[in-house]
């Protein structure tokens, strides 16, 4: 069954976006007794059969509905985005389908990327949530600077670096079962005057094992290792 995203969908009167519309007629070819799902991104998800098409609309009938809790624990990524926007496109898609509750991107000291297309990267999660069959959508926000990123969190914060100091593995400085954000740096790594102003925050500093890891790789390989923690 195909997956659709509307954020705005009524509980009452299921609808497809503009875009979600074209898809279905032009894309997936869907005739009318098809069933699909549409979500809200925010728990909500809606059982629903084509009843009629036309060039441009969908007319759907609800068939059942259903609100799911949001995953918990809750799992946020901090990040300074690369300079190679793919890499970031790929992480973006990779950690929706793995599962994470949100991403927060930063400038950082050593950030090359002075900015980021919010909207482009948008679709990139919106398409990995459909995907991977999630109802809840990660979600995206953009922060001026890394304290202001830090300043925005509440509850347990997880700073990875290559720096030579004090570091504890990530599976035993992780509280099994609560929430986590956690910090990775760009290219060049966080400079010492951030991980300064994590720890004083009370961010604990974390080691990803012995390899130098890219930034796309360390945020999944440290949110699978989150997951699979949680999972013993």
């Amino acid at each position: 069954m195909h997956w659709f995203y509307n954020p705005d969908l009524d509980p009452h009167r299921p609808l497809l976006g503009v875009d979600e519309t074209h898809h279905a007629i032009h894309v997936l070819r869907l005739r009318a007794g098809n069933q699909l799902l549409i979500t809200n991104g925010k728990g909500l998800i809606c059982t629903a059969e084509v009843v009629d098409l036309g060039k441009k609309s969908v007319e759907l009938r609800g068939l059942t509905y259903e609100n799911r809790p949001e995953p918990s624990p809750r799992f946020q990524l901090i990040i300074g985005p690369t300079k190679n926007i793919d890499r970031m496109e790929w992480l973006l898609e990779k950690a929706t389908e793995v599962g994470v509750n949100s991403f927060l991107f930063c400038q950082t000291e050593r950030t090359e990327r002075a900015k980021i297309n919010l909207d482009r990267l948008e679709k990139v999660i919106i398409a990995a949530t459909k995907q991977s069959h999630r109802v809840w959508k990660p979600i995206l926000t953009y922060h001026a600077s890394f304290s202001e990123a830090i300043e925005s969190i509440t509850g347990p914060i997880y700073i990875a670096h290559c720096e030579e100091q004090p570091k504890r593995p990530l599976p035993s400085a992780y509280l099994h079962g609560t929430d986590a954000t956690l910090c990775i740096g760009p290219e060049g790594d966080f400079t010492s005057a951030e991980i300064l102003l994590a720890t004083s925050r009370g961010a604990i500093p974390v080691s990803l094992g012995e390899a130098r890891l890219r930034t796309e790789t360390a945020a999944l390989f440290a949110l699978s290792t989150l997951h699979v923690v949680n999972s013993l």
